[in-house]
């Protein structure tokens, strides 16, 4: 999954995660459920370069 956000490739991102579903620690189905959840975001997050890191002192 980190090479899929390093390099911003969402479509890989969202088949990785549709990969490991059923090979990974029941931690990580906790992680991939909630990234699925807000998979709209991350989308966003990996099209745009804007962040609010000025405003939160980053």
């Amino acid at each position: 999954m980190q090479h899929c956000i390093k390099t911003k490739d969402f479509e890989l991102l969202k088949k990785t995660l549709e990969n490991k579903q059923n090979i990974v620690s029941s931690y990580m189905k906790i992680a991939i459920k909630t990234i699925n959840k807000y998979i709209n975001y991350v989308e966003n997050t990996l099209k745009y370069d804007y962040n609010n890191g000025i405003l939160e002192g980053d």
